[in-house]
């Protein structure tokens, strides 16, 4: 292809945009909506029934009794049965803390571990630097984490399990 075919070409490709511009212009000017008569309205409006906001509100928190007793990640679905208001025990404060270390996290910004308590069997999530139940968080290695409390230090390992 030569140079004069290109600019034709050029050319004839410019005539065809401002062509379906101006359509398409044109088209976008014209109203799209539909007109409706009044007597069709009305005849509309009074075969609908009349609504009212408050038909809309959001269902009371006892609809969803049945959903909210039933543990949504569980698979069973099946309710607890008798837990959560059970008073927890004193903690001994000589005692080391009955935890299972389930794995640590060593990245270049920061170390953390993650215990399973004995009591209640709930995860506990540390950063070095953190505490629970009066236990602080000093160190974490691959296989193990040390722990103090004032002047006493408890080390457990992964290998305790």
């Amino acid at each position: 292809m030569d140079i004069r075919n290109l600019e034709r070409s050029s050319i004839w490709l410019t005539g065809i945009i401002a062509l379906l511009t101006v359509v398409i212009l044109w088209e976008l000017g014209r109203s799209s909506t539909p007109s409706v008569s009044d007597d069709a309205f009305r005849r509309i409006s009074t075969a609908l029934p009349e609504l009212h906001e408050e038909e809309f509100g959001l269902p009371s928190r006892d609809a969803f009794a049945e959903i909210i007793d039933r543990p949504l990640f569980s698979s069973t679905r099946r309710p607890f049965i008798g837990t959560t208001n059970a008073v927890t025990q004193p903690v001994n404060v000589l005692a080391p803390p009955v935890w299972s270390l389930i794995g640590t996290v060593i990245t270049p910004g920061k170390r953390s571990a993650l215990f399973l308590s004995q009591r209640g069997g709930q995860f506990i999530r540390l950063e070095v630097g953190m505490s629970s139940e009066g236990w602080e968080l000093t160190d974490v290695t691959t296989d193990a984490v040390t722990l103090v409390r004032g002047d006493r230090s408890h080390k457990i390992s992964l290998s305790q399990q």
